[in-house]
């Protein structure tokens, strides 16, 4: 049964993390890159967004000890990657759940 939440491509990210990245985008944050495995999410953002993507993922409902950044500058892209300290996923499903 296809989920009809969200467009097709969408479908094809990983489930653990496809909902958070769904919520991201609509608020504008454009992601690039994700992993489940390694629970991971890559985003174009510059340093001076820190704050605000603190306040989207507290507001999604991680705690503040479930994730941390790190910013990478190669002299020619500037990311970020958002790393979740969340286990074996169930915290994310649980999020998920709750989103819905």
């Amino acid at each position: 049964m296809t989920d009809t939440r969200y467009p097709d491509w969408y479908t094809a990210l990983e489930e653990g993390v496809r909902d958070l990245i769904f919520y991201l985008r609509n608020r504008g944050i454009n992601t690039t890159c994700s992993c489940h495995h390694e629970w991971y999410i890559q985003v174009d953002c510059q340093a001076e967004d820190l704050r605000m993507m603190w306040s989207y993922l507290s507001e999604y409902g991680l705690r503040p000890e479930e994730f941390r950044f790190a910013y990478h500058w190669d002299h020619v892209h500037r990311y970020l990657h958002i790393m979740l300290d969340v286990g074996d996923g169930r915290r994310m499903r649980e999020l998920a759940e709750e989103a819905r």
